[in-house]
């Protein structure tokens, strides 16, 4: 059991904070962009 807290290379670069901060911004950019596109109307 103690084994598993050895995390792969891969699967740590894929749960990189980095990787959640950049999806987090890319989302919120797309709503404010979409937000902001009906508000012209």
């Amino acid at each position: 059991m103690m084994r598993m807290k050895k995390v792969d290379p891969g699967t740590f670069s894929f749960l990189q904070p980095g990787w959640f901060v950049f999806h987090t911004f890319a989302i919120l950019g797309m709503i404010m962009l979409g937000m902001s596109l009906e508000r012209r109307d």
